[in-house]
């Protein structure tokens, strides 16, 4: 699933859930344009499932030079794992997907939370 944003909503998931990541171009924690938060949903081949998080950004001179991204030309985006703190206890520094629901759901004030469902 993709969900997209602006560096508002950056900012506010990173109050919400308490996280931290340091880029190669940025100051810590700052959203450049472009920036994006990217969960992962991982299984371990069984039952569990993993939430594993990253941060993306291109680099200064990339933004400066408008350079394509692209693997095979190994231009690719400034890439730093965030753990998420409360629930880094899986694989690798993941978060069990149960944690993650459990610590996301502590961090919401339930009367500011309506489901359409």
């Amino acid at each position: 699933m993709y969900y997209a944003g602006h560096d508002t909503n950056i900012y506010f998931l990173r109050a919400l859930l308490n996280l931290n990541w340091v880029t190669a171009s940025y100051n810590p924690n700052q959203s450049p344009p472009g920036g994006m938060l990217r969960f992962e949903l991982l299984t371990d081949g069984g039952a569990g499932k993993f939430v594993k998080l990253y941060f993306e950004t291109q680099s200064y001179s990339q933004q400066r030079s408008a350079t394509a991204l692209s693997a095979e030309l190994g231009e690719v985006p400034d890439r730093s794992f965030v753990a998420i703190p409360k629930c880094a206890t899986g694989p690798e520094n993941s978060c069990p997907l149960e944690t993650f629901k459990a610590v996301a759901a502590a961090a919401l004030d339930a009367a500011c939370v309506k489901s359409t469902a």
